[in-house]
């Protein structure tokens, strides 16, 4: 897999891009359950992307449709949001350097296995019209919906001091995203 050098709406690497819902192809004013495509109005409405019948309609879909990927739609071929091994495979082989690119603040990401590198600017996440953490954390969707809570889907997160995980993040949340693209 090939790593964008930019995320989804930015011109250069250390430009945040634009923040999109999980499964929307288009960023938008204002973040919460009323303005999310795949439900009606609340977490425990789910019309796409849902497994459980506590929150919805029950289509069984795990992963993201390319019609609903938004790297797929902006930027066309074989490029779309990565999954989470994908992430994992990026945390586990590459050196992660925290740093200032133009005035920016992230991780210079670095290959162990051809020391090629990516900058992933700290994004922080939107809610409502508000930016959480900007510049001091790092959230980037997967293509992959929590399967037993899915009103969440899985984001990559890395803080200031370099702990990483898996967020649970509610899929109505403004977060960028790092294309890939596989051959």
């Amino acid at each position: 897999v090939k790593w964008a050098t930019c995320n989804v709406g930015a011109k250069t690497p250390e430009d945040l891009g634009k923040y999109y819902s999980w499964g929307e192809t288009e960023s938008k004013e204002f973040y919460d359950w009323t303005t999310y495509k795949w439900c009606e109005g609340e977490e425990d409405t789910q019309t796409k992307y849902c497994s459980n019948a506590s929150y919805g309609k029950v289509d069984k879909k795990e992963v993201l449709e390319l019609a609903d990927d938004a790297a797929n739609v902006k930027l066309g071929g074989k490029w779309r949001v990565p999954t989470t091994a994908e992430f994992d495979e990026l945390k586990d082989k590459c050196m992660w350097v925290w740093t200032n690119e133009n005035g920016v603040y992230g991780y210079k990401v670095i290959s162990s296995v051809n020391a090629k590198s990516i900058f992933l600017p700290a994004t922080g996440y939107v809610k409502g019209v508000k930016v959480y953490d900007e510049y001091a954390s790092c959230y980037y969707w997967s293509n992959q919906v929590h399967t037993r809570a899915p009103f969440d889907a899985y984001a990559f997160y890395v803080s200031i001091d370099g702990d990483s995980f898996w967020s649970r993040t509610d899929r109505y949340y403004g977060v960028t995203i790092r294309p890939v693209y596989v051959d």
